[in-house]
């Protein structure tokens, strides 16, 4: 997955809402973006994706840990198919040059298409 934001545009509530919308309507997160703390990224339907936040340089890298899934608002960071891909890791680093905007380059593993499918019940919109 790649793209461009600024800096810490998608931290915001509002900002991730609309950075989301590209693989659903509506997704959200629950927790803090700090590291060491636990964040849910979550689907209005009360699925989602358990993470924590693994390193955390404001403006300049983020790692996210995936390692559950949220079905029915249920958590699930057990189970046989949750440890056949857990632990997931997803990091986002920004480049940047004076006077530019900047991009994120995010690399996860495993892939993240079969994550986010996964979450939305292979509804992505990609």
């Amino acid at each position: 997955m790649h793209g461009s934001t600024q800096a810490t545009a998608v931290v915001a509530p509002e900002s991730y809402t609309r950075w989301t919308s590209a693989f659903g309507e509506g997704l959200y997160f629950k927790g803090s973006w700090q590291k060491g703390q636990t964040i849910r990224f979550m689907t209005p339907g009360r699925d989602g994706v358990v993470s924590d936040i693994a390193e955390d340089r404001p403006n300049e890298f983020i790692s996210l840990r995936h390692f559950g899934y949220i079905v029915n608002g249920a958590e699930d960071t057990s189970s046989e198919a949750i440890r056949s891909w857990a632990p997931a890791d997803e990091n986002y680093s920004r480049e940047s040059t004076i006077g530019a905007v900047g991009t994120a380059q995010a690399v996860v593993t495993p892939s993240p298409r079969r994550l986010v499918q996964r979450v939305l019940g292979g509804k992505s919109r990609r």
